[in-house]
């Protein structure tokens, strides 16, 4: 069973991003972080480099707890693209959000690139992720059917950069509302 709840620092957030709407903000308002790394390169799979980490979140955003804790998803690559490297999708967990253990072997190998830009529990207890296969082609759903299983994909491509007038896009981050899904994610027109 998983329960759901705020780490303390998202409400410090969303009094910082209302107050910011308003344009009252006081600096010391704003918690300050110290900037590490949290997870560094590792292992074969991982060995030149880790980026790009998302939480895994309920749909409406809330941050889950597991039975080890919170979940980090990110993007790991073997070696540089140029040299023939593979990115993939690592998963690591962390009972107080500062240390952090990864997974031996990769949750999601699909193509070239691929990328993940968010994770979302759902009722169902499966788990939904958006990732790019390749920033080329595009966005695709994968699932799994629980938090510790590893993720499949589910479809074909359900956003391409040509869609939205882009050269690549990368990084899908999704939450529900009311009105339904959303997505927000990075575009890279040709040229930079």
């Amino acid at each position: 069973s998983y329960s759901s709840r705020f780490m303390d620092y998202p409400s410090a957030v969303r009094r910082f991003l209302r107050r910011r709407r308003s344009s009252t903000i006081e600096l010391s308002e704003v918690p300050s972080w110290h900037r590490r790394a949290v997870l560094r390169p590792f292992g074969e799979w991982a060995a030149f480099g880790v980026r790009d980490p998302s939480l895994l979140v309920t749909p409406d955003g809330t941050f889950v707890e597991g039975p080890d804790g919170y979940v980090m998803f990110f993007n790991a690559r073997d070696r540089r693209p140029d040299e023939g490297g593979i990115t993939v999708v690592g998963r690591a967990t962390s009972r107080d959000g500062e240390h952090w253990t990864p997974e031996p072997e990769p949750v999601l190998r699909d193509g070239v690139y691929a990328a993940q830009g968010s994770a979302v529990l759902l009722d169902s207890s499966e788990v939904l992720m958006p990732y790019s296969p390749d920033t080329l082609a595009g966005f695709r759903l994968s699932k799994a059917p629980d938090v510790t299983a590893p993720f499949e994909p589910v479809g074909g491509i359900v956003l391409s950069p040509a869609d939205i007038d882009c050269h690549r896009i990368g990084l899908p981050f999704v939450w529900h509302e009311t009105d339904g899904w959303h997505m927000v994610f990075e575009g890279i027109r040709r040229g930079g």
